[in-house]
């Protein structure tokens, strides 16, 4: 996977899959929604290729950190690979959608979305 110490290192050859598989684990209270001319990239891309979405390629690919807001991590995917890229933060059983926060960097938003479903009693 494209997981390097604590940053998630997208290419070209990293699979939608892949991709929301490592935001998972480096993010388990933030969910990754991918979207590609206002259609949401859901099970049956799942085994595209990321290059397969974008006309140019990536090269090195690019990286998110923890310190990296909403903000900047919208702008890559959208600079890079021309998708629309949305992360949802969990409340509860619930996933709310980080636009309020966008300026809140992932690792935040994360620590805040585990406090969140401590606060209402839930572990999943």
């Amino acid at each position: 996977m494209g997981v390097i110490s604590n940053q998630l290192i997208i290419n070209d050859s990293l699979s939608l899959k892949e991709l929301k598989q490592s935001f998972k684990t480096l993010y388990p209270f933030l969910e990754l929604e991918l979207y590609r001319k206002g259609k949401l990239l859901n099970g049956r891309d799942e085994n595209k290729l990321l290059g397969s979405f974008s006309k140019e390629s990536l090269g090195k690919g690019f990286a998110i950190e923890p310190a990296m807001s909403i903000n900047d991590l919208e702008q890559a995917f959208d600079k890079k690979l021309g998708l629309k890229a949305t992360v949802y933060r969990k409340m509860g059983s619930s996933l709310i959608e980080t636009s309020f926060t966008s300026a809140w960097s992932l690792y935040y938003q994360n620590i805040k979305g585990g406090e969140l479903l401590k606060d209402f009693g839930t572990t999943s």
